[in-house]
């Protein structure tokens, strides 16, 4: 997505994941880390619909 030239990111919440480090809010600490880690604007994980 980045290499796309997309700078905000939005993934889906793996709700089977014990452990679930991003968060659905851009300025949620873990968010902000793995959004400068990847060199993008913005991170975000959200709970989506199959369909």
């Amino acid at each position: 997505m980045k290499a796309q030239g997309q700078p905000h990111l939005v993934f889906r919440f793996l709700s089977e994941v014990p452990i679930q480090d991003l968060g659905d809010r851009t300025g949620y600490r873990l968010n902000h880390c793995a959004a400068a880690l990847y060199g993008v604007n913005t991170i975000v994980a959200i709970p989506m619909d199959d369909q």
